[in-house]
């Protein structure tokens, strides 16, 4: 028990001592400064304690738990100290891939196209309206490929995680199917769409039934894709490759299907955000330097 009080007492110690020196009274809100006092007087209170029931050992367990909570207070006090300019750049890159991986995400409801409109798509190629959540058009477009017995190709045009257009074509049979478009001429029909975004769908017929999963991209789906990928964001435009199959769709392994223009989501703005709350030593940046650490 003198231990556990010991180190209750020196704990309420550290902690008001740390949060004075890591926010600072000036910067205080009034709750704040209501825990404050409050943790003053619960300390008053144990040291009064102390003082009319005799110590006895307690001055021994006072300084062993002074001494723990010391260190540990120094360390939180070291790790929120103002993060430096990599670190900075690293916060900013994880909170970024954390956003992109939310922009691009599959909505978890699925959602079935018109049958008369998957029943009349034109094989040779042709371009649709839409006016479609990001989210929700890949379950689209899987299911726009589901049951096709030879390899189609759906592309959607996105901007404000909407997709305004999309193209679909069918491929000479089970094994291929082309984009449809040279590098840029996908640029160019984006570009002239106001297209942010290239969404990339394409199925892979399960043409052996003993061979369960289709879901993979091929070597030249990875070679198609980088090489897309390259031309549309150096025009600004970002791109994201799907293999669809059974009615669902999968994004390229590892991201590797992947390509993100600069300006989706600038990676300056998150900089910009971090920089601006770190730059003193805080809570925050003792919060963003352990999410950089363990995130």
């Amino acid at each position: 028990m003198e231990l556990l009080g010991a180190l209750v007492l020196a704990g309420v110690v550290s902690a008001t001592l740390g949060w004075l020196w890591v926010d600072g009274w000036e910067r205080a809100g009034d709750a704040a400064k209501m825990a404050f006092w409050y943790l003053l007087g619960v300390t008053v209170l144990l040291v009064a304690g102390v003082a009319v029931c005799g110590a006895g050992g307690f001055a021994v367990c006072f300084l062993v738990a002074g001494g723990i909570w010391g260190s540990v207070t120094i360390l939180v006090l070291w790790l929120s100290r103002p993060l430096t300019t990599a670190e900075v750049h690293r916060v900013a890159g994880k909170l970024r891939e954390r956003d992109l991986s939310e922009y691009f995400g599959c909505g978890s409801s699925p959602v079935h196209p018109d049958p008369h409109f998957k029943s009349g798509l034109d094989p040779n190629g042709a371009l649709y309206p839409s006016n479609m959540r990001m989210a929700s058009f890949p379950s689209f477009a899987a299911y726009l490929l589901k049951y096709k017995k030879h390899e189609w190709m759906v592309i959607g045009f996105a901007r404000d995680r909407f997709v305004t257009h999309l193209w679909a074509h069918k491929g000479p049979d089970s094994t291929q199917v082309s984009v449809g478009f040279t590098p840029a001429e996908l640029a160019e029909t984006a570009g002239r769409l106001g297209a942010e975004v290239v969404l990339r769908f394409h199925n892979h017929p399960a043409t052996d039934p003993h061979h369960y999963s289709y879901n993979m991209p091929s070597g030249s789906d990875l070679t198609h894709a980088a090489e897309f990928g390259a031309h549309l964001v150096a025009h600004g435009i970002s791109l994201a490759n799907y293999v669809c199959e059974r009615g669902v769709a999968y994004p390229y392994t590892g991201g590797a299907g992947l390509y993100c223009a600069d300006s989706l989501l600038p990676v300056q703005a998150y900089v910009a955000g971090v920089a601006g709350r770190t730059r003193d030593r805080s809570y925050c940046a003792l919060r963003m330097r352990l999410h950089l650490t363990w995130g």
